[in-house]
């Protein structure tokens, strides 16, 4: 069910947005809804969930591989140290900036400002999907309070659109972590060659 309407309770409509966040002469809308983009991210920590998952399933792939058994932490420090989270962001503030405005941002800012949007966030099985918050079973995510705030939220155009690109961002998000490790692999081969050495007791 959709509606343009702003029901009770919604985010604040735009304009009681800052009058700094307005287009200037330095600045193209096309900027502005990046930066938007990127505070929104921020602010759920979406580039971080995928950067440490993608490194857990890297590890477990690698893992697998007998002789590889005891490279985890080698694994897991090198891939901390070389994925920027930046970048991760960065790519998915790209797809969210070319296909929501200033204004949207800031509203999809605020829904998930709340304890019913940071809950949405703490992890890839509670993510918003467009075929999850469809079912009734979601609503298990939240207490009362929160489950009235969801279906505020739901009645809202902005988050369905929002949830229709939830999956897509999450694999922008994965290809920029598969393209910084090929960027790296050979460091990485390196890195797991000579640090074992390293670690042997001289004699």
């Amino acid at each position: 069910m959709t509606t343009s309407s702003q029901p009770t309770g919604s985010p604040a409509p735009v304009s009681s947005l800052p009058a700094d966040s307005r287009a200037t002469p330095n600045r193209t809308q096309g900027e502005i809804n990046f930066m938007a983009a990127q505070e929104l991210l921020e602010l759920t920590g979406f580039p971080s969930l995928v950067k440490q998952t993608s490194i857990r399933i890297l590890r477990k792939e690698i893992r697998k591989r007998p002789e590889m058994r005891e490279a985890g932490n080698i694994i897991r420090d090198f891939l901390e140290d070389r994925i920027s989270t930046q970048i991760i962001s960065e790519e998915m503030a790209k797809y969210l900036a070319d296909r929501f405005d200033e204004q949207e941002l800031r509203q999809l800012k605020a829904i998930l400002d709340t304890s019913t949007g940071r809950k949405m966030f703490t992890s890839f099985e509670t993510l918003p999907t467009d075929d999850r918050v469809r079912k009734a079973s979601y609503l298990d995510l939240f207490d009362e309070q929160e489950k009235k705030e969801f279906q505020t939220f739901y009645r809202l155009t902005v988050f369905q659109r929002f949830s229709d690109y939830t999956s897509m961002l999450l694999r922008i998000g994965m290809q920029s972590f598969q393209e910084q490790f090929k960027l790296q692999e050979k460091d990485f081969v390196k890195e797991l060659v000579l640090q074992p050495r390293e670690q042997q007791p001289k004699p």
